[in-house]
């Protein structure tokens, strides 16, 4: 049995001397990675916003249990970045600037990147993709939904009245929807229900992860093949019902010939007339038509 008096050791870790002013801060939720932003200006407020960088660090990769030691992994500098707001699942992160008439940028960073890595970055625990790039003009407030799927950004009255709305992001960056609402003030995800799943389940479940997803994706391949059938089916019937009418139509046609004398079909009476008389001269009809542009009457005197 062991205790913890608060005396004990802690490890503690220099990342590096940092010389400018930190702007912010952030942990990854459920990791052991951390964005800053700094700048060279000095601190308080200015009419214009401040040139800032944006700094990511991680650990590097270990075989024990704890992570290896923390190093830098990229710097983005000439940024007007002032806010970092992590997806609640770790991984994502978005570096925006927020309460700013000059700029309203959303940076979407993914820090474990399916992609090539590069060789620099072979020993340490991230990858980094910057996915996508927005802008929200006069964004106060950016929130992640509990599922870390979608980002809200939204620009309060509260601070100004300056296109109050509400824009919906996916975590890559993508907008879904745009919304300019007068007098908005506040956006608020509905909290996610706690799981009615044991700690073992879910950990069964993450473990037959890919195999759920084959049964999902399959799933999801005979029901578009379902919609399929339905377009095909329905356009068929349409098809069908042309030709009827298509049908109707040349019977009415055909008895509306009969009732006025007129030969079934013109086309065909016309070949059979020259087949029988190959030798009747055709006769060419010239009409001359004169049409008086303009007319001027003058008097001699």
């Amino acid at each position: 049995m062991s205790s913890f008096t608060g005396i004990e050791e802690v490890t503690g870790h220099v990342v590096d001397t940092i010389k400018d002013t930190v702007v912010n801060f952030a942990w990854e939720p459920k990791g052991d990675r951390f964005v800053i932003i700094t700048t060279t200006e000095p601190a308080g407020p200015t009419a214009v916003a401040p040139k800032t960088s944006v700094a990511f660090f991680c650990p590097e990769k270990n075989k024990g249990p704890t992570p290896g030691n923390f190093k830098h992994l990229r710097t983005l500098d000439k940024k007007n970045s002032n806010s970092i707001y992590w997806s609640p699942r770790g991984r994502f992160v978005v570096v925006a600037t927020v309460h700013n008439t000059q700029s309203s940028d959303l940076d979407f960073y993914d820090l474990d990147f399916e992609g090539e890595k590069p060789e620099s970055d072979k020993d340490l625990t991230a990858n980094l993709q910057l996915m996508n790039t927005a802008d929200h003009y006069g964004v106060t407030d950016v929130e992640w939904d509990p599922s870390g799927r979608f980002v809200a950004t939204w620009s309060s009255s509260w601070k100004h009245s300056m296109e109050n709305g509400y824009h919906i992001y996916d975590f890559k960056g993508e907008q879904l929807r745009e919304e300019h609402v007068e007098k908005f003030k506040q956006f608020l995800w509905r909290p996610r229900p706690a799981t009615l799943l044991t700690k073992e389940e879910q950990k069964q479940i993450r473990k037959n992860l890919r195999e759920y997803s084959k049964t999902f994706e399959q799933e999801d391949a005979d029901r578009g093949a379902s919609a399929d059938r339905e377009v095909v089916e329905a356009r068929r019937r349409q098809l069908d019902e042309w030709l009827a009418w298509r049908e109707s139509i040349e019977e009415e046609l055909v008895e509306e010939r009969a009732y006025l004398g007129l030969p079934e079909d013109p086309i065909a009476e016309l070949l059979a007339s020259k087949v029988t008389n190959p030798d009747a001269e055709e006769q060419i009809i010239e009409e001359i038509v004169e049409e008086v542009i303009e007319e001027t009457e003058e008097i001699l005197q």
